[in-house]
């Protein structure tokens, strides 16, 4: 899956690019998730391994790593999406780009506590479904598309998209790789 060309993306990093040649790879994607916008036309792609639905509970943190929060996490990779290619130039230009990309999620393992037995509820930590529910919600509010999601679960996760095609491989250990 990986060449010469990828570039890791780690948690509470983010990345984008308009050079057909990068994959972008997040590995051990778990309760944290990965917001990825493509643009098939121009062949432009931006990956963010979020951690955390909202910056309030760490404002420093997020100001050094805008990635890390969902609500920063989102407008820090459509900045640094529309800043990576001239296709995008003027307000007319990205409205219309805005109409044709295509959102992915993926991630959100739902966490819960080993101490619970059998006879106990589970308590569950599901940090990701916050962080997933806060990036729809923003991601509605810019007008794009409802985005295509691989989320929950229990497993780790291996992400890559290969800009030049757009193709999203999601891969978990005892599952077979799946394409979107």
């Amino acid at each position: 899956m990986s060449n010469s060309n990828t570039v890791p993306v780690f948690a509470t990093t983010g990345r984008a690019t308009d050079s057909e040649e990068v994959e972008f790879l997040a590995e051990q994607v778990g309760f944290g998730v990965c917001l990825i916008i493509h643009d098939p036309q121009v062949h432009a792609s931006a990956i963010a391994h979020v951690l955390m639905p909202d910056s309030i509970s760490n404002t420093t943190f997020a100001r050094n790593n805008p990635y890390g929060f969902s609500d920063t996490a989102f407008p820090a990779c459509m900045e640094s999406f529309r800043a990576i290619s001239r296709n995008y130039a003027g307000n007319e230009a990205w409205t219309e780009a805005k109409k044709r990309l295509k959102v992915y999620l993926i991630g959100a393992s739902e966490i819960t506590s080993a101490r619970a037995s059998t006879t106990e509820p589970s308590i569950e930590l599901n940090i990701g479904k916050l962080v997933a529910n806060r990036l729809r919600d923003l991601i509605k509010t810019a007008g794009l598309a409802t985005p295509i999601e691989a989320l929950g679960g229990a497993g780790m996760r291996k992400v890559s998209i290969r800009n030049g095609t757009g193709k999203i491989l999601v891969e978990e250990p005892g599952q077979p790789e799946k394409t979107l």
